[in-house]
């Protein structure tokens, strides 16, 4: 089978154009925004014969409403790029992975920055359960991140931590993936 690829993207005024210029520049591959893609729909489109036109389909709807529908059948690549930093992102980051099929590939945008915050969190709440100080430093933290905090705050009580490799294992980027789908 081809490869065949959905991007998925917002955030208008990101900077997501020119991102994606100078990368497709640095790396030699064809950029396409939205007006190639509509000289595509209206002037090259019509000259594929029909059998090869009618496999073609630009998809322009809630991300969320796509991932719960694909299959592999329809894609076996996904690349998602939804979030602006990775406050935002990991709650985004988190819904999609749950959504994620079998048998199809999955890439995105920041996830190793999303995955380095969500270990901060999980640190933090770590460090302040170990000395005892959860409600102190608790409340110096800004509403979202006490949220964030009280919401992860179980898998780190789950977790006994008697070596260092249980450590190291627990904060490994796949388990994190792991516990981000299960919570």
């Amino acid at each position: 089978m081809t490869k065949r690829i959905i991007t998925i993207s917002r955030e208008f005024g990101s900077g997501g154009r020119f991102i994606g210029e100078e990368v497709a520049k640095k790396l030699g591959i064809a950029y396409y925004d939205k007006n190639i893609i509509n000289l595509f729909l209206q002037i090259i489109l019509p000259c594929f014969p029909k059998e090869i036109s009618q496999k073609i389909e630009i998809v322009e709807k809630d991300v969320f409403a796509i991932a719960e529908k694909i299959s592999p059948k329809e894609f076996n690549y996904v690349f998602a790029d939804i979030w602006h930093n990775e406050k935002d992102g990991l709650s985004l980051y988190q819904k999609l992975l749950k959504l994620e099929k079998n048998n199809i590939e999955y890439d995105y945008w920041i996830e190793d920055t999303i995955l380095v915050y969500f270990q901060k969190i999980l640190l933090f709440i770590l460090d302040i359960s170990q000395n005892n100080k959860y409600e102190v430093n608790f409340k110096e933290l800004d509403e979202e991140y006490q949220q964030l905090c009280a919401k992860y705050r179980p898998l780190i009580a789950e977790n006994n931590f008697k070596t260092i490799d249980d450590f190291k294992n627990f904060f490994q980027k796949e388990k994190l993936k792991k516990l981000l789908k299960k919570n």
